[in-house]
């Protein structure tokens, strides 16, 4: 007999499922940039026409007349202004400086409805002024203020007096910039990354590179402007990220397993230099070799001056290599002369002056100061160019006898009758196959 056969029932793996993983998030190494306080450490000043004389905050004043009330009035409403305003103690304290000596109109009309002094162009400005200088009140026929040497008295309008007009000035230049936000006090970055400047009354913002109709707003010199009123700027800062930390990426277990592990954050260097920590130089020889950039990668080479050469290294850290300059003299030079310094841009450098001389019957005094009394007939060389023949400087030494005034070296001399004594009686220059020559009979 034969075993049916049997048939084992299919069996199939469980499915499995790989535990999810996640891509870890990084945190980049980028500069940290903030804007500054807005700073104004300058205002414009009052330009004035050119036939006003005085001016104090924005207004310009011109003393006319004499005239009366209704005229003065007529006369500074031509000329684009109007009787004075005692606005401010400032102001009133001005005026008795510069017009202290003398009677004039002002711009105040006693109001019985008020019984106050107000101001004819209804401006409210220094009312509060007047009475507490204790101006006295005026009246159905003293109506006007008058300031009489310097005092405040009620005065009838119909009598002819000298009166100040005051009209509006122009503003004059306006400039801001970083150096003298410094000086007054501000902390602000030595570079800053840019800047914006606005104007105090409007409120218009102008930006970074803005030059036009005679206003310029920029990062370099700040900001001007002529006429344009006041201004004030603030700028962008830019601080380096020593270090940069990277959590590393968290892992999952197994579904069974539900717990995850995280593994220590990481810290790791910046792969740039921020340029906005370099001094102005090396920023404007970076400019010039790669263009305006806030960072450049590490290994960035560039040389600053002609001297100095800059690296950007890891971490983020500028190496200036710094040539080896050659040590300076202690005292003078060996022939004597006071050395004479000079920078290359990069070192100091110094040269001795050089002299060479030869007089009499002959005395030679060399570059180098060494004096040598030397009686040799014939054509010497005093100077040679090393290493070519470009210069030559050839002495004549003759008898001394042979001269014109031979006399005067024999006379009163120490050398005896049989003596020879020479004397330089001509010089030749032979330089680049030309030559220059002075003989003897032009002693």
């Amino acid at each position: 007999t034969t075993a049916p056969p049997t048939t084992a029932p299919p069996t199939t793996a469980p499915p499995t499922t790989a535990p999810p993983t996640t891509e870890a998030p990084t945190t980049p190494c980028e500069p940290v940039c903030e804007w500054a306080e807005w700073i104004d450490t300058h205002c414009p000043p009052t330009v004035c026409p050119y036939d006003m004389q005085y001016s104090l905050g924005l207004s310009c004043y011109e003393p006319e007349g004499p005239a009366n009330k209704t005229a003065a009035e007529i006369i500074c409403q031509a000329n684009g202004g109007v009787l004075v305003t005692l606005s401010s103690p400032d102001e009133l304290g001005y005026m008795r400086e510069v017009f202290g000596d003398d009677t004039y109109y002002t711009g105040a009309t006693w109001s019985p409805a008020d019984n106050k002094w107000v101001w004819d162009d209804g401006s409210t400005d220094g009312e509060d002024l007047l009475q507490l200088l204790g101006a006295p009140p005026g009246s159905v026929t003293k109506p006007c203020l008058i300031m009489n040497q310097g005092t405040l008295e009620a005065s009838s309008c119909d009598i002819a007096r000298r009166f100040i007009c005051e009209t509006p000035g122009e503003p004059g230049e306006e400039s801001e910039d970083d150096e003298d936000a410094r000086d007054e006090g501000y902390d602000l970055c030595d570079h800053p990354m840019g800047i914006e400047c606005r104007n105090v009354d409007t409120l218009e913002v102008l930006y970074d590179g803005h030059a036009e109709d005679g206003v310029y707003c920029n990062v370099t010199h700040g900001f001007y402007c002529d006429g344009c009123g006041n201004y004030e700027v603030r700028y962008q800062c830019c601080y380096a990220m020593p270090t940069c930390t990277t959590p590393a990426p968290p892992t999952t277990a197994a579904p069974t397993t539900p717990v995850p592990t995280t593994a220590p954050p990481t810290t790791s260097c910046p792969d740039f230099c921020i340029t906005a920590t370099l001094t102005y130089d090396a920023q404007f020889a970076l400019f010039q070799q790669l263009g305006f950039t806030s960072t450049i990668p590490v290994g960035t080479t560039w040389t600053v001056n002609d001297c100095e050469v800059h690296t950007c290294t890891e971490c983020g850290i500028f190496d200036v290599d710094l040539p080896e300059c050659p040590p300076l003299l202690g005292g003078p030079c060996a022939n004597g002369k006071v050395p004479i310094y000079f920078s290359d841009g990069c070192c100091v450098h110094y040269a001795c002056g050089c002299e060479c001389v030869a007089w009499g019957d002959p005395h030679y005094l060399t570059y180098d100061g060494t004096y040598i009394p030397f009686q040799g007939l014939g054509e010497f060389y005093l100077v040679k160019s090393i290493g070519s023949d470009y210069l030559k400087i050839i002495a004549d030494n003759v008898d001394c006898t042979e001269l014109p005034n031979a006399v005067f070296f024999y006379e009163d001399n120490p050398y005896g009758p049989n003596d020879l004594v020479t004397c330089t009686a001509g010089i030749r220059v032979e330089y680049g196959g030309n030559t220059f020559e002075v003989d003897r009979d032009l002693q």
